[in-house]
This record gives structure tokens, sequence and C-alpha cells, in this order.
């Protein structure tokens, strides 16, 4: 079995707020919010930035402590998504051709890259790029971004350059940013190599007639798990392959699987299908999976030659990937 995944990491910053490791690690500076606060409850005194700000504080350790070259250095309260003007503005800051979106595979800090939407843009209408990256954000991100809401923008640094981004948040946190909000981090979990029971001892028994009830036995062969940046799950991809005996466990008379993935403010999903079924004890699934953050996509594909799966993924920000056969003896 193989499987690979990919996915996007940001770096945060809080220093007035940190409630874990100080900043010794982040520079913060934070100025006052334009509108955006209460006239007597100054930005971060009250309980509506709670949430964006402990999201901020354990993105930036989580960053650090994966060894990306990306920081977050600095944030400033922004105007309040209070009227349409305002809605529009912060739509279209999103969508400046300066703006920045990663690339990251959700394990390797190597792996993290930065470009420009235009620079994306410019790939995709030279066919070298799949993804329409500004249709992505309209269509998975905008729907998510309404009146009431707030902004900071954000400066980041990577390799020695600096650059900003526009996060949107409410009280419970970040809405939509496109750095935060197109990285994502994978956890695969190590699961037991089960076994159905083994073929009993001896031959059937041919006299007389007997009534064996089917017995099936089923095992969970992948679990990853897709997080936010700040933790907490954001999406899963769980593949299963039963066998059924119809003889005591002789043999197999069936086989089959059961796929299970979905993912916040991204997209995923899981396929399985059937190999071979070889008498008396082998069973094959064939499988793929994919996920993407908003600005990427993945594509699983059934090869009908080699009756197995491939997958691939394309576009910025995270995406992942898998495909194999799994075998039950």
């Amino acid at each position: 079995m193989t499987a690979h995944a990919s996915s996007h990491v940001v770096h945060d910053v809080l220093a007035p707020y940190r409630r874990s490791r100080v900043a010794a690690v982040l520079t913060l500076t934070l100025m006052a919010a334009c509108g955006v606060d209460q006239a007597d409850e100054p930005f971060g005194t009250g309980t509506y930035e709670a949430n964006v700000l402990a999201q901020l504080d354990a993105s930036s350790q989580t960053l650090a402590a994966r060894g990306l070259h990306l920081q977050l250095v600095n944030f400033t309260p922004s105007a309040a998504l209070d009227s349409d003007a305002a809605l529009g503005a912060t739509k279209a800051a999103l969508l400046q051709h300066t703006a920045m979106v990663p690339q990251f595979d959700g394990v390797n800090a190597s792996s993290l890259k930065l470009d420009t939407i235009a620079q994306r843009m410019q790939a995709y209408r030279a066919g070298t790029n799949v993804q329409n990256v500004t249709d992505n954000i309209r269509s998975m991100a905008f729907p998510t971004i309404q009146l009431g809401q707030r902004a900071l923008d954000v400066t980041w640094e990577s390799d020695g350059r600096q650059f900003d981004s526009k996060l949107v948040y409410d009280e419970k946190g970040v809405v939509y940013d496109n750095m935060l909000s197109n990285l994502a981090l994978i956890d695969t979990a190590d699961l037991p190599a089960e076994t159905p029971p083994d073929a009993p001892a001896g031959t059937a028994d041919s006299g007389g007639i007997h009534a064996l009830v089917n017995q099936s036995f089923t095992t969970r062969f992948l679990d990853l798990t897709i997080k936010w940046v700040w933790g907490g799950t954001r999406g899963k991809v769980e593949l299963d392959h039963y066998v059924i005996t119809c003889d005591g466990w002789r043999s197999f008379c069936d086989e089959g699987g059961a796929a299970n993935a979905w993912m916040s403010l991204g997209s995923a999903d899981g396929k399985t299908r059937r190999n071979a079924l070889i008498k008396p004890r082998i069973a094959k699934r064939a499988w793929g999976y994919g996920w993407a953050t908003p600005t990427a996509s993945f594509s699983i594909t059934w090869n009908s030659g080699s009756l197995t799966f491939s997958a691939s993924t394309g576009g910025v920000g995270s995406a992942g990937h898998g495909a194999g056969v799994h075998t039950i003896f």
C-alpha cells in the first residue's frame, strides 16, 4: 500500500496576546482598529477576537515547530465588513494580482513554495497550471465572507521577503485568508495489521448437510486526518476493506470496501474497487483518494486495464493524493 499526501503551512505572530510561548520568536505589532472594534473595547481586549488570536498563536507555533520558512511578523486591524462597499473591497484585496498563495505537501518543510495570483493565472492561461485560482477563491471562499465580519492585514516573511494577506474573521475565528486557509497538515494513523481468522485445519466435511452462517471481517487500512494549521480536524479520509466467508473461513466468497471522505473549506474523496478475488483466500481491493484546499484540485482515475486507481493533484494551496492495492489473505 502506498499513501501520499500534501498540504500547506503558514507562520503566525502574536506578541501581546501570546498565550503559551512568548513572543521571543515572533514579533507582533498591534495597531488601533479602524472602526473594527467597539469604541470602548480596544482591539484584542474583547471576546470577539479571542478565537482568531488563539488560532494565530497556535499557527505560529506549529509553523516554527515544523521548520517552515514562513513567519507571521505583524498584523494590523483593518476596516470592518460593515457595508457592501467594504465587503467588495475585501474580496477585491483577496484577488489582487500581487496576493500570494502557498504550495505545500503537508509534510515536508522543503516543499513550501509561494507564488502570486498573477503568476498562477499566467500559468493557467499558458496551460501549465490546471487551476483557475481566482475562480476557485470566488466559488469556495467568497460564500463564507459576509457582512458583519472583520478583517486583519497580515504581514508575512519568507526567506527574507515580506508580503501581506487579508484575513477575514468572526467570533469563531479565521473565516478565510489566502495563506492560512490554503495550508493544511496531514496526520496518518498507524493502524494495526489486522487479519481475518485462520482457515480451520483439515478439509471441509463433505458428508451430510451443514448450515454455515456467513461471517465477515473488516479492516480500516487508511485513516488520514487533514488538520488546520492552528490545530483541529479539517477533514478525514478513511478507507475500509472487508471479506465474507461462506464456509467457516476456509475461503472468501465475497469482498468489498467503503470510503468516507470530507473536508471543510476544500474537497476530499476516496474510492475503492475490486482488483481480484482469488480462491481460497486472496482478496485485493484497489483504492485511491485525494483532497485539496480551495486553490488546489485532485483527480482519481480508474484504470480498467490494470484494475487500479491513479490519483493526482494540481494547482496551488495544499493537496494530497494516494493510490494502491490492499490485500487480505
